[in-house]
């Protein structure tokens, strides 16, 4: 609060309650945004796909139209609802608000998604716990089976390390987590992200603590070929890690295409 001008303005979650209770002690103009029915700024979900959303949105009531964000997850709606908001208060106009977020270049490895067959590859750097939350939650909605395959992170040190979709594993099915240390593409970068004994032992641990099952792997490739022949028939390949993960899209893309011309030659 101590950041905002006296003529400014704040954004605040609507469902968010901690965000959202922000509200009563601003002293500026407050817009919430939102899927909650009173928001200022709402949205409606009308599908949820594995590379886009579509949505309805709604400013002060009223009905604006329909957006078809070319970047997917309920979280990153909410991430628009918030662009909207903010530039709806400034004075940009509707349309032209609209039309910026539909033509959105997407980040590399949020949520990047490829599609081989009929399956989904999806990657991103899962870089601590909220991130690994907003990525689970858009598995659950996709409602399709999912094989994970994690990089450790290093250089990073414990911490970091006990942040994992452990509690997730239940929920979604996924028994094995693959885990790879990516040995040969971390020792390529300029910095060292090479991971510790005692990083991968805290992943461990918090797994274990967890409930997860997890089968390590030295090198990505090899964790990526486990992961292959457990995918099921329009099934999703989830990648998560940072550095480690780097070339993980790029590799499972390979490999399930070179599995699609063996197919095909037999």
């Amino acid at each position: 609060m101590q950041y905002l001008s006296v003529d400014g303005s704040i954004a605040l979650n609507a469902d968010d309650a901690r965000v959202a209770g922000l509200a009563a002690r601003s002293p500026v103009r407050v817009i919430r945004f939102g899927f909650d029915p009173t928001a200022d700024v709402r949205a409606e979900i009308l599908e949820l796909a594995p590379a886009f959303s579509r949505w309805r949105w709604f400013h002060e009531g009223r009905l604006q139209g329909e957006m078809v964000l070319p970047i997917p997850g309920r979280h990153n709606i909410q991430n628009a609802l918030a662009a909207l908001s903010m530039a709806l208060d400034v004075g940009v106009d509707v349309q032209s608000a609209a039309r910026a977020l539909e033509n959105f270049v997407q980040a590399p490895r949020r949520l990047e998604t490829v599609t081989v067959g009929d399956i989904t590859l999806v990657s991103d750097v899962a870089m601590n716990r909220a991130s690994y939350d907003a990525v689970m939650q858009f598995i659950v909605e996709l409602k399709r089976p999912v094989v994970v395959v994690n990089a450790i992170r290093g250089d990073r040190g414990t911490g970091v390390n006990r942040d994992i979709a452990g509690g997730w594993s239940t929920r979604i099915g996924f028994v094995p987590m693959i885990v790879t240390l990516s040995r040969q593409h971390v020792d390529r970068m300029p910095v060292d992200y090479r991971v510790r004994p005692e990083e991968t032992e805290a992943f461990l641990v918090a797994a274990a603590r967890r409930g997860l099952a997890v089968e390590l792997f030295t090198e990505l490739p090899a964790a990526l070929d486990a992961a292959r022949g457990r995918i099921a028939p329009g099934g999703v390949l989830l990648l998560l890690g940072t550095f480690g993960m780097d070339d993980g899209l790029a590799l499972a893309e390979q490999i399930l295409r070179q599995e699609v011309v063996n197919r095909t030659r037999s």
